[in-house]
């Protein structure tokens, strides 16, 4: 990859990968995938007339209210503000640990008038879910490269201490999706995608000598035999008896969506500070409250799914979006 910068750009319809340190010039503001070193912001300002910067408007102006200020490493110069309470709070937790900074950060960087913005990936999926219209192949390798530069700074911090992680299957929703999708693929390979995807090193879903994967579906007597390999392998089975779904606030909520978000909700408060990723492996909507109250304890969330039977408000909730589509073999 000689001459080839560690950020991306990309214009309204494609992506440039520029040679050396010198951006493409576009038409449209640029938006940057770079590496950002972040400190104390020592006079956080108003700016009359300005863009939005930083997290509130006080009294109509616009103000740099954020705690934090950063600089590129390299290819651009002018300062950074977070423009997103996730940016805000990852500098927060890395503050927590080292409190003399300064503090390096992998970003999107949206250029404005007179200063740049740093959105975290949740806020660029978002815009991208509002309508914008890119080639998704490359916008797949401009995360996956993000993702690349995320492992290479934990290599760099020495963390390689893998995440604990908490994992529940909506089995027939993973069953009658490889079926329409025309995969193959086992709850084995299900589980190992996860625990690798992205992760500096293997995830390890075994917490207190118990195995937190949860395969939840409905009893269905001609698969008893797979039932008891799953038991055999430690992993934990959930079923309900039948498929009647009582309306929960006006709308009908399948009982197995019940049964992960009670199984999740459970995890999360036994289980504490020695869990630190929950999986959902499902595309349903009546998640979003559980992935929120799961980010608010301060875990991360994978959504495993398939991406045409994903809900778009999941999609953004999660911090993270594995394409099974794209990840499991094909027949």
């Amino acid at each position: 990859m000689s001459g080839i910068s560690l950020y991306q750009v990309f214009g309204k319809e494609h992506i440039y990968m520029p040679e050396g340190n010198e951006l493409a010039k576009t038409s449209v503001p640029e938006i940057v995938s770079e590496w950002v070193s972040f400190r104390v912001n020592p006079r956080p300002r108003n700016i009359e007339g300005g863009v939005k910067i930083g997290t509130d408007v006080v009294g109509g102006e616009v103000v740099h209210s954020s705690k934090y200020i950063g600089t590129f490493y390299y290819g651009k110069q002018g300062f950074v503000f977070p423009y997103s309470y996730i940016v805000e709070r990852e500098l927060e937790k890395m503050e927590g640990k080292d409190s003399n900074g300064p503090w390096p950060l992998p970003v999107f960087v949206r250029e404005a008038r007179n200063a740049y913005q740093a959105y975290a990936i949740d806020d660029k999926k978002l815009d991208l879910q509002r309508g914008r219209t890119f080639d998704e192949d490359k916008i797949m390798a401009l995360e996956a490269r993000v993702f690349m530069m995320n492992k290479m700074y934990q290599r760099l911090t020495k963390s390689v201490t893998p995440e604990r992680i908490v994992i529940c299957i909506d089995y027939q929703y993973f069953s009658k999706s490889i079926r329409e999708e025309e995969k193959t693929a086992s709850i084995e390979d299900l589980i190992e995608l996860i625990c690798q995807w992205g992760a500096v090193r293997r995830r390890e879903e075994t917490v207190r000598g118990k195995k937190r994967v949860y395969i939840v579906d409905f009893y269905n007597p001609q698969f008893s035999d797979l039932y008891e390999i799953w038991k055999n392998r430690g992993y934990q089975l959930v079923q309900k008896d039948t498929y009647r779904a009582p309306p929960e606030n006006g709308a009908i909520i399948n009982p197995t969506d019940s049964v992960i978000i009670e199984t999740s909700l459970k995890e999360l408060n036994e289980l504490g500070n020695e869990v630190d990723v929950f999986c959902l492996v499902s595309g349903d909507k009546h998640f979003h409250n559980l992935i929120r109250e799961i980010r608010e304890k301060g875990k991360k969330v994978i959504i495993a799914s398939f991406k045409r039977n994903t809900n778009r408000d999941i999609y953004v909730a999660a911090n993270y979006f594995i394409d099974l589509s794209l990840h499991l073999g094909s027949p």
